[in-house]
């Protein structure tokens, strides 16, 4: 793939998020995952569908595990989406303890958590990713009547921690073409190996797609059609 030809970038999926469907052992294998491993006195299901009734660390616990094992059955997120979901309400609940009712959790109770974990060392996004993890949760919680309508203590007004913004680093054009160049004479020494044979090949599709580099480095042949110069991008074994 020549630096002239013209390549669409076409995206189906987005950051995190991928929407193809698992098949049945892939979903079975996810949802062990999901229940394994875990804390049993915080994690154990009560069981059954529908309400769950009992103390309010029974329903908790049904509601985290639902909430899991219903993400991973809908094969719309990723494994790694899965175990820092798991990791993350793993943090909440050692924090607001095994038994406490999610009703009773406030937005004052979520922000103490939320400094608490900034000054364990996580930076403010990851804090944020914390912190998007439980009010995902919460809508869980509320589609099975597990706290009421509309609540919500991490949606609710407060000062939410945020990524500090980094100012993207772009090449111009120019520079641009003197690395495809750079990449395309290049001559290892005498007696040296190249280190990546196909390196401008690379370098050519990351610069003329703009894509990330597991939707680059998971491409494969039926995704790049040279005859219409269009690359699609598509979720694959190769992305997880």
């Amino acid at each position: 793939m020549g630096p002239s030809s013209t390549i669409k970038r076409n995206v189906h999926d987005t950051p995190g998020l991928e929407t193809s469907a698992c098949t049945a052992s892939r979903a079975r294998r996810r949802r062990r995952r999901c229940s394994s491993g875990v804390d049993s006195s915080s994690w154990t299901g009560c069981g059954g569908a529908g309400h769950c009734t009992g103390s309010p660390g029974k329903r908790r616990s049904r509601t985290l595990r639902t909430h899991l094992v219903a993400k991973a059955k809908s094969g719309k997120v990723t494994e790694l989406w899965l175990r820092l979901s798991q990791l993350h309400l793993e943090r909440a609940v050692e924090h607001f303890g095994a038994v406490r009712d999610l009703a009773s959790i406030t937005t004052a109770d979520v922000r103490t958590w939320a400094e608490r974990l900034q000054a364990s060392g996580l930076s403010r996004g990851t804090v944020r990713h914390h912190l998007n993890a439980l009010s995902n949760l919460y809508k869980r919680a509320r589609a099975e009547h597990v706290v009421p309508s509309g609540y919500d203590p991490v949606a609710d007004p407060l000062e939410k921690p945020a990524a500090r913004g980094v100012e993207a680093r772009w090449l111009e054009v120019p520079d641009a073409a003197l690395l495809l160049d750079a990449a395309r004479t290049y001559r290892p020494p005498r007696g040296q190996r190249r280190p990546l044979p196909f390196g401008y090949e690379v370098i050519a599709t990351f610069l003329l797609t703009g894509g990330r580099e597991a939707e680059v480095l998971g491409l494969e042949v039926a995704d790049v059609s040279l005859d219409r110069g269009v690359v699609t991008f598509r979720p694959n074994s190769w992305r997880r």
